[in-house]
C-alpha cells in the first residue's frame, strides 16, 4: 500500500521504488520509514548498549580489581571484545550509509540525478 519495489537503475536486482517517492507523499513517508526504522534507530540503540556496557565494565573492573590481579586480565579481554563489537558496528554503518545517502538522493532528488555509477556502489 505505501510503498514498493522497482528494479535498480542498472537493472541487476530490486530496490525501493524510489520514483514513487518522487511521486507522492506517502512514497516519502516510507522512504523516510525505512531510513528510521532500518538505519536511525538500530544505530541509536547499538551506540547506547555498547556505551552502557562500556561503563559498566570500567565500574566493575573498578570497584573488584583491587581484591584480585586475575579480574585485570579480565577485563582486558573484555575491552578487546567490546573493541571488536564496536568495530562491527562501524563496519554496520560503513555498509549501510552509502546506501541510505544514495536512497535519499534518489526519493528527494530530481529525477535521473543520481549517476548510474553511485547508485551501483552501496549495493
Amino acid at each position: 500500500g505505501v510503498g514498493s519495489y522497482a528494479p535498480e537503475p542498472f537493472g541487476t536486482s530490486c530496490t525501493l521504488d524510489w520514483w514513487l517517492a518522487q511521486a507522492s507523499v506517502a512514497g516519502q513517508v516510507f522512504v523516510l520509514s525505512i531510513l528510521f526504522f532500518c538505519l536511525l534507530f538500530p544505530t541509536a540503540v547499538i551506540v547506547f548498549s555498547y556505551v552502557k556496557i562500556i561503563l559498566k565494565v570500567k565500574s566493575s573492573t573498578k570497584e573488584v580489581a583491587h581484591y584480585d590481579t586475575r579480574i585485570q586480565n579480565s577485563h582486558i579481554l573484555e575491552m578487546k571484545l567490546t573493541k571488536v563489537a564496536m568495530l562491527i558496528c562501524a563496519g554496520f554503518l560503513i555498509a549501510w550509509i552509502p546506501y541510505a545517502v544514495v536512497s535519499v538522493w534518489s526519493a528527494f532528488g530530481r529525477p535521473d540525478s543520481v549517476p548510474i555509477q553511485f547508485s551501483v556502489i552501496p549495493t
